[in-house]
């Protein structure tokens, strides 16, 4: 993959193989290109690839729609993201892949599209049998943090145990963050507790990211709760 600094040889280079009979480029280079045109905010040349690639015999599938996605995506248009991701769809009758979901919900919410919008993305994905994973989990819950959505965070997490997909430390992050902005740091260890009950013992980290922020807000009896519950869950 090219360097920041050469998406101009990289393009030269392309066009040189399409005029070539024997290194003709196929759907994974075009989405390389169009990876690289993204990063760099190139985005008219970007869509001019992705859109030449039909009259190069070159089939689109969820490969080169993702990068597409994604290069808009990461520039901040995700209105942009969400027409692709229904052309995908409805035109081209392309079946999203949880890469492709995660990339349109990580731009919708950067973008700050609205929470409902960021729900209906997540229910539809799952009634297209698309398993949300961590990724996608994570992705709402630093939603929730950076708007304070304390309900909204609680039921993200809830579905994320019910679905047997295990948090990592930058989950608790986010619900740290999330309930200490609004002063509710105690509702993040019912949530531990709800998980030790259901027999998804958080890792270490989790119960010390918890730990961290009762003890820098000075609360030492809730810090020295958390110990003990650190303790009895063993």
């Amino acid at each position: 993959i090219a360097s920041r600094a050469d998406w101009q040889r990289s393009l030269r280079l392309f066009k040189y193989m399409q005029r070539q009979l024997w290194c003709k480029p196929n759907e994974h280079i075009y989405a390389l290109l169009i990876g690289i045109l993204g990063r760099e905010g190139l985005l008219e040349k970007a869509s001019e690839v992705f859109d030449e690639m039909p009259q190069h015999n070159v089939v689109r599938t969820v490969l080169s729609y993702t990068a597409i996605i994604n290069a808009y995506g990461r520039n901040g248009q995700y209105q942009t993201s969400l027409s692709l991701l229904d052309q995908m769809k409805k035109r081209d009758r392309i079946l999203p892949s949880i890469l492709t979901y995660n990339t349109v919900i990580n731009a919708c919410a950067r973008g700050g599209y609205e929470w409902e919008g960021l729900l209906g993305l997540f229910a539809e994905m799952r009634h297209e049998g698309i398993q949300p994973d961590l990724v996608t989990y994570n992705t709402l819950l630093s939603t929730c943090a950076s708007r304070k959505l304390g309900d909204e965070a609680e039921m993200v997490f809830k579905s994320m145990n019910e679905g047997g997909v295990l948090p990592d430390i930058n989950t608790y992050r986010y619900l740290v963050e999330t309930f200490g902005k609004l002063g509710r740091l105690d509702k993040v260890g019912v949530l531990l507790r709800e998980m030790e009950e259901e027999g998804n013992l958080p890792e270490v980290t989790s119960y010390n990211v918890l730990l961290e922020a009762y003890a820098d807000s000075g609360s030492i009896k809730e810090a020295v709760g958390v110990f003990r519950q650190m303790q009895a869950a063993g």
